[in-house]
């Protein structure tokens, strides 16, 4: 497709878009407590926290710190976790996940990224320099941590990339996913060789199928990895948990000149549960036309086809956006095969001033996709023109989304800057967002950077703080028709208790009926189940 033809159709879309986006995100978020906390007396820095959960009840927080814990732990970054047992009211003091934090030395833990299988396993990995006691090299590899109690312990740190000790390259940026089937895949990036052919960086990928005791050799993901010269980096991974996998990474190779050596976007695909892969391929579909790149990917997927990769740009798909950088998105309806052109996520694009960076996306498999990020952008007069955080939903597999509002309850007020946020989901309604911020809110803690997190339910109906699907699982409202919302909330004209879907009727001799009330009592008919 020609520039001008991609710039014509980019321009339709936008006004359909913009269209049919503009809505605010359908609440309104409390205030933010402090996830670490010991946010009132530590001196240290914490940064870029990721949550997970089990989707039963269980929390996990990871982030790196210089935090000391009190003189219990050394000054260098460690990785540490705090854990919540209550959908996110309330938070676990912070603990190390690497426990030789206290005799580690000077070795530098960052990058952290955690997963769960739903079975019990949670592994979290992240890069270091730590030696181990001199069982590897002072490079940077691949370490990991398992825990088989939901994050009350950690196993001892161990290298995920089994030739730690004898590589002399720098392994970095790790991401993890697992299945609930038995299925681990790691990915990361590294060089084959310090210098020469090969010198450049690539993906590389191991995987676990007993649960992280024991990982593969690593080997190169991007097929093309002895023959590309160009920078292959911050690859990020998901599955659906029906066997797709998808890995998605930042790249400079262009193909043979088939494309630029500005920053592009390759994607690779396995449904052999991480075995083999699919040769990269581009996921930007400007790619040859573009010439800004961009970063910080991220993906979700709704295990049912529906794919959606984001990240930084500063692309201004042929002048109908701005440079200052932008949230831009594409999505796929055929778990990765193929993708949409690329768009802003940020509807106000077009017309703002400020940055926006680094989103992370969540699905809850359940039609809500949120996006979160941070920016210096003033959002229409809401807030200032430090970095706040954002958020957004879409309700249509990413097609549009809704207005970004700020995510931080005090953002037109704050003066001190929030990055990195990041929102997770359990698919029964529940949400917590975390981010790191330098904000004391309100003077109850300190101006070192802490990590912030909130909690909120959605859908929720009744406005009752518990998500839909949790309070019919819970047995705290029934489901009579069985569409994902509390009877508490249907239509009930004649009081009776029994929505009107599953109310009581009479039926004509000549009635067909259709049960569709599968939980509806004995002998109650849904009226709309009759077939004149």
């Amino acid at each position: 497709m020609s520039a001008n033809r991609f710039t014509l159709l980019l321009l339709t879309v936008l006004a359909i878009f913009c269209r049919q986006s503009l809505a605010a995100f359908p609440m309104i978020f409390p205030d933010p407590i402090a996830l670490n906390t010991n946010a009132v007396g530590d001196s240290g820095n914490d940064h870029i926290p990721h949550i997970v959960t089990d989707g039963k009840g269980h929390w996990v927080a990871i982030w790196d710190s210089n935090d000391t814990l009190g003189g219990t732990i050394g000054i260098d970054p460690d990785i540490l976790c705090a854990r919540s047992e209550n959908n996110g009211h309330s938070w676990t003091s912070p603990a190390p996940v690497n426990i030789n934090a206290a005799s580690d030395g000077s070795g530098a833990d960052a990058h952290p990224i955690i997963a769960t299988d739903s079975l019990g396993t949670w592994i979290v990995v992240w890069n270091s320099t730590t030696n181990l006691g001199g069982v590897i090299g002072t490079d940077l590899d691949i370490l990991y941590a398992r825990s088989t109690d939901n994050g009350v312990s950690w196993s001892l740190p161990a290298p995920l990339n089994t030739n730690a000790s004898i590589d002399t390259v720098h392994d970095v940026a790790p991401q993890i996913s697992a299945d609930s089937m038995g299925n681990w895949v790691a990915v990361w990036s590294a060089q084959i060789n310090p210098t020469g052919p090969g010198s450049d960086y690539d993906i590389f990928v191991a995987k676990s199928n007993n649960a992280g005791v024991t990982w593969t050799p690593p080997v190169p993901l991007n097929t093309n990895a002895t023959t590309d010269s160009g920078q292959d980096g911050d690859a990020v991974i998901g599955n659906d948990g029906q066997g797709n996998w998808l890995v998605v990474w930042q790249s400079s190779e262009n193909l043979g000149g088939v494309i630029g050596t500005d920053t592009d976007f390759f994607f690779s695909r396995s449904t052999d549960n991480g075995a083999s892969w699919t040769p990269p391929a581009v996921l930007n579909t400007n790619a040859a036309t573009d010439i800004e790149g961009g970063g910080d990917l991220t993906l979700a997927n709704d295990g049912h086809g529906n794919w959606v990769v984001a990240w930084t740009s500063s692309e201004n798909l042929g002048g109908v956006l701005g440079t200052e950088g932008d949230i831009h998105f594409a999505r796929s309806e055929d778990n990765g095969a193929t993708w949409s052109d690329p768009m802003p996520l940020n509807n106000n694009a077009a017309g703002d001033l400020g940055a926006d960076e680094i989103p992370s996306l969540s699905c809850d498999g359940n039609g809500n996709w949120i996006a979160t990020w941070d920016g210096n952008n003033a959002a229409g007069g809401m807030v200032g023109t430090e970095y706040d955080v954002f958020i957004a939903h879409s309700a249509d597999n990413g097609m549009t989304w809704t207005d970004p509002v700020p995510l931080n309850a005090y953002a037109n007020t704050d003066t001190r800057d929030d990055y990195f946020a990041i929102v997770s989901s359990d698919k029964q309604g529940n949400w917590i967002a975390a981010w790191e911020s330098a904000e004391n809110v309100g003077g109850s803690i300190g101006n070192d950077y802490d990590i912030l997190t909130l909690r909120f339910a959605f859908p929720d109906c009744n406005a009752i703080g518990i998500g839909d699907f949790q309070e019919i699982a819970d047995g705290t409202s029934a489901d009579c028709n069985a569409n994902g919302v509390p009877d508490a909330c249907e239509p009930d004209s004649d009081g009776d208790g029994i929505i009107d879907a599953c109310a009581t009727v009479v039926p004509p001799p000549s009635a067909i009926l259709s049960p569709v009330c599968g939980t509806c009592a004995p002998g109650v008919l849904p009226s709309v189940g009759m077939v004149l």
